[in-house]
């Protein structure tokens, strides 16, 4: 029995001896592998695993008003995200995240409750107690928001962002390329715990921020503006109302508003009729205030004198084509002065018969009317007007006292700023121009003359003429003790 217990024993050890050999070839070969053929791969695998890339937000341009207060900036904000199948409680967390956004619990709780492994639960939240949500499956990350701290002031001027942070309308959406800004990295190594190692930074980009953007717009204007359209709205309950403010020399856009008015942190809620900027976007007929037109256009072309009368036809004439204008009320003879103090339609029409077609046409057009102004806002129309050719036995006529043809407010606003300016015509500006990191103004370009409409004296006479309206004409509303105050009133038949 003694050698064949040897036996066995020798066989057990060959057999250890050879196992042995096997996982010490088979750990020679996996260790030759990883430190000479996969070398590199796993070196960067395990290096990747101590390197952590964040962002470094950057922040959207301000836009400012003349005065440097602030119209559009952005806030920090938190979005909270979850991850459906790990949260314990949806009816608890739906209920919270609906108190902080416009989503119902009832909506929260049955995204919540359904297939998808990743929902957003509130967007950019602002001065919200991040510290206090604790929800299992629930997390939270930085990001930025849009503000309008001065709530719907000139809120359809200003247009406003998207989620993320992209101009969609008005000033926002035109200088998106200067406003906009573009995130940065940094790339550096972190602890076991996942936080970054102090002075071990791999990579940086710097965050690169937008331009601030400062107005022609002045704050106070726009809020007195909107103040006064309100009041006419409230006295003539009227649906809504309009209205722009220039100044006449430099072209400048002081204000500009639209009511009913809205809130550009409310933009989600708001329809798009709402958020339209009317000022440029919608025409219509300006009726007796485009009767300056015409008056303008026979005094430049030396058809009328202040001393010439007009027959009025005591409130009735009859056109070529049969048709029957009347006044308002009935006039003899009138001066010059007189047709657009009393706003007479028979007195304008009779002067702007004393134009041929094609040159009422010209000087409508010298004055921006049927094109667009060219303001540095989106949707602009240029109005509506009917080539020369295309005008009925009538046009003349009807044009001349502000029907069958659609302008702009400011198209409006702009030719009588014209007037107010020697009888130059200025192209409008909305942006006076961008503010750099040390607080300078980089200006756009100054004032810009688009073409010469009357002569200067033609101006001046019908400055006067003007003043004459509001001072005992149809425009006494408009009476300022001590200031001298041109102006026209007008409606239109609808």
């Amino acid at each position: 029995m003694g050698p064949r217990v040897q036996h066995t024993g020798i066989s057990r050890l060959r057999w250890i001896v050879i196992l042995g050999a096997v996982a010490w070839l088979g750990l020679s070969a996996r260790l030759i592998q990883i430190q000479i053929f996969r070398h590199e791969a796993y070196s960067a695998e395990a290096h990747a695993q101590y390197l952590e890339r964040r962002t470094l937000k950057a922040s959207r341009g301000r836009v400012v008003d003349r005065r440097g207060n602030n119209l559009a900036v952005d806030v920090q904000a938190t979005s909270f995200y979850a991850y459906p199948d790990q949260v314990e409680y949806p009816k608890r967390v739906a209920a919270h995240f609906a108190s902080l956004s416009d989503k119902r619990t009832e909506f929260i709780e049955g995204q919540l409750r359904g297939d998808k492994q990743f929902i957003y639960l509130a967007r950019q939240v602002v001065d919200a107690d991040v510290g206090a949500v604790a929800f299992v499956g629930v997390s939270q990350h930085p990001e930025t928001r849009r503000q309008y701290p001065l709530g719907p002031l000139a809120g359809q001027l200003i247009g406003h962002t998207n989620i993320d942070n992209s101009g969609r309308e008005g000033i926002e959406r035109a200088f998106d390329d200067i406003l906009s800004e573009k995130d940065g990295s940094i790339v550096g190594f972190v602890d076991a715990r996942g936080k970054q190692v102090p002075g071990r930074q791999q990579q940086r980009e710097e965050p690169e921020h937008g331009r601030d953007l400062m107005l022609t717009i002045d704050g106070v204007y726009q809020s007195i503006l909107e103040e006064e359209l309100q009041r006419a709205i409230d006295g003539s309950k009227a649906q809504g109302a309009l209205g722009v403010i220039i100044a006449p020399r430099s072209g400048e856009v002081l204000a500009m508003a639209n009511l009913p008015l809205f809130d550009p942190n409310k933009a989600s809620r708001s329809s798009p009729e709402l958020r339209r900027n009317r000022a440029i976007t919608d025409v219509y007929e300006p009726g007796s205030t485009f009767k300056v037109i015409a008056a303008a256009a026979v005094l430049e072309d030396g058809l009328v004198s202040l001393h010439d009368r007009i027959f009025c036809g005591h409130g009735r004439f009859r056109l070529a084509n049969g048709d029957t204008i009347r006044d308002i009320q009935p006039h003899g003879d009138l001066l010059f002065a007189q047709v657009l103090e009393k706003s007479s339609n028979i007195g304008t029409i009779k002067l702007a018969q004393r134009l041929s077609r094609h040159r009422f046409y010209e000087h409508i057009r010298n004055f921006g009317f049927a094109i667009r102004t060219g303001i540095d806002l989106p949707a602009e129309t240029p109005g509506l007007l009917q080539e020369v050719d295309q005008w009925s036995r009538r046009s003349l006529a009807t044009i001349a006292i502000g029907q069958e043809i659609g302008v702009t407010a400011l198209q409006l606003a702009m030719a009588y700023g014209a007037i107010a300016n020697g009888g130059v015509l200025m192209a409008p500006r909305i942006v006076a121009g961008t503010i750099d990191s040390d607080g300078r103004l980089d200006d756009r370009g100054g004032p810009q003359s688009i073409r010469r409409v009357v002569s200067r004296k033609t101006a001046a006479t019908l400055s006067k003429v003007l003043t004459g309206v509001v001072e005992r004409g149809t425009g006494q509303k408009a009476r300022i003790e001590g200031v001298a105050v041109a102006g026209k009133t007008g409606t239109a038949q609808c």
